[in-house]
């Protein structure tokens, strides 16, 4: 995940950097980070946000597809699950 997908997940959300600190278990300020490039973006980071993505998203018709049960929730089934591939 690089920071702009990061931050268009965010918007995608409709939070603020505060929002979804709080949702992620993380400070404002590390979001900022993560969306200027500052800071890496883990991949276990990147599971958790697409899960919220998902788990926020989905019940609107809006979210991500979810993966196969059988899946490993990798980099490539993440970027495939968001269109990002």
């Amino acid at each position: 995940m690089t920071p702009l997908e990061l931050y268009e997940a965010r918007k995608r959300l409709d939070l603020s950097q505060a929002e979804l600190a709080i949702r992620l278990g993380l400070t404002r300020r590390h979001v900022v980070r993560l969306e200027t490039g500052r800071s890496p973006i883990s991949k276990k980071l990147e599971g958790r946000v697409a899960l919220l993505v998902q788990n926020e998203l989905a019940p609107y018709g809006l979210g991500a597809p979810s993966a196969p049960r059988d899946e490993t929730l990798n980099e490539e089934a993440i970027k495939k699950m968001f269109g990002w591939t």
